[in-house]
This record gives C-alpha cells, sequence and structure tokens, in this order.
C-alpha cells in the first residue's frame, strides 16, 4: 500500500534510524504460581559498548567478527527461568491444538493476561516484566505454536508500547501503561491510507487551531488489526511546517489519541482490517510524540517489534510444517522420493535460517548500546515471510496428494504471508529501504575514495593503486583478505570462504555503483533492489554459518548436521546472490534493464498491451 518514491530517498537522507483451550482459563492460583515465576529484580545492564553498524558495513566490505562467534545474551539461569515461563504456556496452546474448536476471543485475552503477555517489554518500575528482545522472541514462539491463534494474539498484542514509554510524558504514560497492562488496550500505528503513492500524499492532515493549543485532524487511514473500542492510536498525519528558511513545508507528524475519542469512526473492513475516519478530531498538542517532522522516524522505530514478531511467527510456522511434513511422508511410505526429500530438505534449511538470522537480530539489539539494526530487522521480515510462502506453496504439493485436510490449512497461511507482505510495510518498500541505507552509508563511508576515482587525472597514483587492487576481483579472484576462516570451526572453511567471496564482491559492486552514478545512485532503483536482494542472502548464509559454528564448538545434538545445513544455505545463497551482483556489474545495458525501462513506457503509452495479437496478419 506504501510505494516507495521521493519521500523515501528523502528519509534516508535524513538523520540515522535508531527497534478452546483447556475449556477454562487458568485458575487464579495457577495464574499467582507463574506471575511469581515471571517477577524478577531490575536487570543488570549487560550491554557492550556501541558498535558501528553490522549489516551496512558489509556494503562496505568490513565484518565485526566478533559477531561470528553468535551472540549469547542469556546466562544459563535466565535461560532456565526463560524455560520455566514458558513451560505453562506451551501446555496451554498445545491443549488449543487438541481441542477443534475455536477459542473465543474473550478466553483468549484472559489466557493472555493470565500470562502477563502485555508486559513482557514494559520496565519493572512501570510494573512490567522488562524481558529482552531475545526473550520476548522465544515467548512469542510458545504463543505462536498454533499459527491461527497466534495470529490473533499477534493482533491484539500490536506494537508500539516502546515509543509510548520513549516520547509520551509521565503523565500519559500513567495513563496509557496501567491499561495496557491490564489488556484494556492495544497500541495501534495508523500510517497506510488508500490511494496513495508517498507520504508527501497522506490525505491525513491535521491543523493547528486559532489559539494553537489543539491540532484538528481530518482524513482516513486503514489498519491491519483487530480492534477495540478503547485501543490506543498512534496516528502519523501530514501537518504544516515552517522551515528555517521561512517557507511552509509539509511535515509528518505522529499522534497518540485513544479510540473512542469523539470524531472517529472505525469501519470493518474484514475480520483483522479496519478503516478508520477522523472528522474534525480535537487532539491537543502534548498528545504529539516527538518533534513535528520527526512522524516517519517514529513510524519506522515502532516497525522494529512489528518485524520481529512477524519473524518470529514465520520461524514458528516453518518448524510446525516441517514437522507435519515429516510426519505426512512417512505415513505415506514416501520417504524414498527424491523430489519429496529434496522439497523437506529446502525447508528444513530455510527454517535453520530463519531461526538463526532471528536471534542473531536479537543479539545485536540485547548485546550492544544504540544498535542500528534497521536494515537486519528489515532483511528479517523480508526474508521470513518470501521463504515461507515459497515453501508452504511448495508443499502444497504433498498435503496435497496425501493429506487434503492438511492442504486446506496451508491455503489461509499462504494468505496470511501474502497479507504479511503487504501490509505494514510491503516487501518491495523494505527492499528499497535496504539498498538505499546500504548505500547511503556506503556513500558515506567511500567518499573520498570515489572523488578520487571519479577524478582519476587528478589522483592518478591512486587510481593505479584501485585498479591494481581491483584485478583480482574483475577476474572474479577476489583476495580473501578479511581472513573470516579464522573464526570459524576448520570444518566449515571453504562455507565462510564462499561466504568472504560474496562479501568482498558485494563490496565491490556497491563501490562500482557510487563510482557509476554518483548522486543519483538513489534514482536507479532496479539496480538497488537487486543489491538488496544480495544482501539479504547474505545476512542469511552469515547467521547460519555464525550458529553452525558456535553449536558445533559447544557440542550440540546433531551439530554435525548443523554445519551441512549452513554449507547447503551458503551453496545456494551464493549462487544466488552472484547472480544478482553480476547483473549489476554489467550494466543496465547488458542485462534486462534497460529494455524494461523501454517496455514499461510503452506499456504506459499503450495502456495495456502494445504487441499485436499473434494471429493477425498484414496482408
Amino acid at each position: 500500500m506504501f510505494r516507495y518514491g521521493k519521500s523515501l530517498t528523502k528519509l534516508v537522507t535524513r538523520q540515522k534510524l535508531h527497534l478452546r483451550f483447556m475449556s477454562q482459563v487458568p485458575t487464579v492460583q495457577e495464574t499467582v504460581q507463574h506471575k511469581e515465576k515471571s517477577l524478577r529484580e531490575k536487570k543488570v545492564n549487560r550491554r557492550k559498548a556501541a558498535i558501528e553498524p553490522f549489516m551496512k558495513n558489509f556494503f562496505c566490505g568490513k565484518v565485526n567478527t566478533d559477531i561470528i562467534a553468535f551472540p549469547e545474551i542469556l546466562s544459563n539461569d535466565e535461560l532456565r527461568k526463560l524455560s520455566e515461563f514458558t513451560e505453562p504456556i506451551d501446555k496451554a496452546m498445545d491443549d488449543i491444538l487438541k481441542d477443534e474448536t475455536d477459542i473465543e476471543d474473550a478466553k483468549l485475552l484472559e489466557l493472555l493476561k493470565s500470562f502477563d503477555a502485555f508486559s513482557l517489554n514494559i520496565p519493572i518500575e512501570n510494573k512490567g516484566q522488562e524481558f529482552t528482545i531475545t526473550e520476548i522472541c522465544r515467548t512469542h514462539e510458545s504463543f505462536f505454536r498454533n499459527f491461527h491463534i497466534g495470529l490473533r494474539i499477534l493482533y491484539i498484542l500490536g506494537h508500539g508500547v516502546e515509543q509510548i514509554l520513549k516520547y509520551c510524558s509521565n503523565k500519559q504514560k500513567e495513563e496509557y501503561i496501567p491499561r495496557i497492562l491490564s489488556g484494556e488496550c492495544t497500541p495501534i500505528v495508523c500510517f497506510h491510507e488508500e490511494g496513495i503513492s508517498t507520504t508527501n500524499q497522506f490525505k491525513t492532515h491535521a491543523k493547528l487551531n486559532r489559539d494553537k493549543t489543539a491540532w484538528i485532524l481530518n482524513g482516513e487511514k486503514v489498519v491491519n488489526k483487530t480492534m477495540r473500542e478503547n485501543d490506543i492510536l498512534m496516528i502519523v498525519a501530514t501537518t504544516d511546517l515552517l522551515n528555517p528558511a521561512g517557507d511552509i513545508v509539509n511535515a509528518n507528524t505522529m499522534f497518540i489519541e485513544n479510540s473512542n475519542k469523539p470524531g472517529i469512526t472505525k469501519v470493518k473492513i474484514n475480520d483483522n482490517c479496519y478503516k478508520l475516519i477522523f472528522d474534525n478530531v480535537s487532539i491537543v498538542t502534548d498528545n504529539m510524540l516527538g518533534e513535528q517532522e520527526n512522524g516517519l522516524d517514529i513510524y519506522l522505530e515502532s516497525m522494529v517489534s512489528s518485524r520481529l514478531s512477524i519473524a518470529t511467527v514465520c520461524s514458528t510456522l516453518m518448524k510446525n510444517l516441517l514437522s507435519k511434513l515429516s510426519q505426512t511422508v512417512i505415513n505415506a511410505e514416501a520417504t524414498d522420493d527424491e523430489m519429496i526429500r529434496e522439497k523437506v530438505a529446502e525447508t528444513a534449511c530455510a527454517a535453520y535460517a530463519m531461526e538463526s538470522m532471528l536471534y542473531l537480530t536479537t543479539g545485536l539489539l540485547d548485546g550492544y548500546e544504540n544498535p542500528d539494526c534497521v536494515i537486519e530487522t528489515s532483511i528479517l521480515k523480508v526474508y521470513c515471510t518470501e521463504k515461507c510462502l515459497e515453501h508452504l506453496l511448495s508443499s502444497m504439493h504433498i498435503f496435497g496428494a496425501f493429506n487434503y485436510s492438511i492442504s486446506l490449512e496451508l491455503k489461509n497461511q499462504i494468505q496470511s504471508m501474502l497479507d504479511f507482505q503487504i501490509f505494514d510495510e510491503s516487501n518491495e518498500y523494505l527492499k528499497m529501504l535496504i539498498g538505499m541505507l546500504g548505500v547511503k552509508h556506503a556513500g558515506e563511508t567511500l567518499a573520498s575514495a570515489v572523488k578520487k576515482v571519479r577524478n582519476p587525472f587528478m589522483f592518478p597514483g591512486f587510481v593505479f593503486k584501485k585498479v591494481w587492487e581491483k584485478k583480482f576481483l574483475e577476474a572474479d579472484r577476489p583476495k580473501l583478505l578479511l581472513r573470516l576462516n579464522e573464526y570459524v570451526h576448520p570444518s566449515l572453511e571453504e562455507t565462510i570462504n564462499s561466504l568472504e567471496y560474496c562479501i568482498l564482491k558485494f563490496q565491490y559492486v556497491t563501490e562500482m555503483l557510487l563510482m557509476r552514478h554518483g548522486r543519483s545512485i538513489l534514482d536507479k532503483k532496479m539496480e538497488i533492489n537487486k543489491l538488496a536482494c544480495a544482501a539479504i542472502e547474505i545476512f542469511a548464509m552469515f547467521a547460519s554459518v555464525s550458529r553452525a559454528s558456535r553449536s558445533y564448538c559447544i557440542g550440540h545434538h546433531n551439530s554435525h548436521l548443523e554445519l551441512e545445513l549452513a554449507d547447503a544455505i551458503v551453496k545456494e545463497g551464493a549462487c544466488r546472490a552472484r547472480s544478482y551482483l553480476d547483473s549489476i556489474e554489467i550494466g543496465p545495458y547488458n542485462s534486462c534493464d534497460s529494455q524494461y525501462d523501454t517496455f514499461s513506457t510503452q506499456i504506459y503509452e499503450s495502456a495495456g498491451e502494445f504487441a499485436e495479437h499473434s494471429l493477425k496478419t498484414n496482408f
């Protein structure tokens, strides 16, 4: 629904972006016992000093070798407590799976309250649990064991609590946080509108009243969430801002307001989609979050938790799919069919990569001060939703032959994956975000080198040196100067060397794009999209190798098979990454990019297909 355009380019060039069950609800005694288990003291901050952006540095050919060891955020004692906390949740979700009837909304809400699901990311001083992001994702895995129920839980929990804690005043926190903790309401971020191509065209507009004591909001928003009468709305709207030059420009501003405010009308489109109509809604000036021009930044911060939740849903779904696949194939006595074995193995690789990427990303978010993980969380959402859809479709052929009832269930899951790729943030938008943020970072880091290479007569010595350095890259035989093989188990040497090749090639192509296009690089969206696709494959390879090496070194059960999984992921991922990078390297005229540009122009002029019918003759 939100397409990239000039606004995304402006955003990238602005400031850096900063994250029937059991037939009855658990008894009061069970709930109290569970809450006593979950009570915890204020956590000691064990975060390490801030580091350079991890994935952004890949665009510059730099790798933080500390991350190859795979971040270990939780101590053994914390892992034990987390396991005790999730065991009752696992049991409740398993009981739902055994029951053929659907759980009512009221009972589901009571279930979530009994397990303190609304308090996980709220600080202890606000009577929350103050879980780390890693602990939250692991807890959500338990809630999402049943995909259908998990989706409903995802919509009920919502996202945006972190931004309320960060940007709201103490008085506002006293109003909102207790309501969120009780499960009475959910924060809902209202961003999308029908029929817009850029954020500069938002129809939702807010103007100050004459006394400048309140904003008057008008417009419409579409939200893909389950809504209740008293939810908290976080609305992004266009406002008029006076810039330093004295001109009035459009700014994207975020406001917070109760959904039962007079003037707000909710129109239900389907079970999880609503249209919100704002008709002269008065919002006091104190309900503006952050600075007037920072609405987009706050929105993107709030989407970090959404991306992680969607990735957790997808990762859990893939593991469940793998279990169902193996059981179905065994029961059908089709274990010797090579095509089926291939699909099962590919699903296992995807599930392994997803979980590795998820907990590597949460490790970065929990392990370091002020981590810049916008690219990592964006990659996570794109990779997980696309791989889930791909393997759900391929599994249909197996289940369709042996178990029709499961095929019907898969159809609903496929529809949900399609929705994930469109709502909140479309995958195409995220790919543009990944590519643009990475290129911007590389441009800032490599600015001096690019300037010298684009002026060879002014810097002949430097240019000659760069030509000599790139001789091996141009011959597709880069010297592996990063020495990543020194940081993994020797069994993975060839695997990590293939990954290092991809990273060096990735840096080489990024630098080539900067030299080829200069400041106009942000307008070359086809090439940026391919660069983002290569980045997604590289991150999946890195996370898988990192996890497999750690598992083998510490002696996990079946860790020797994890090495094989990682090797297979790298072999397949390297082929795809090289394909994307080679297409960029040969240029738009040797690839299909320029032809696509020509075709699309003619299609626009013809308002559809331009080729004559194949049966038509001219004589």
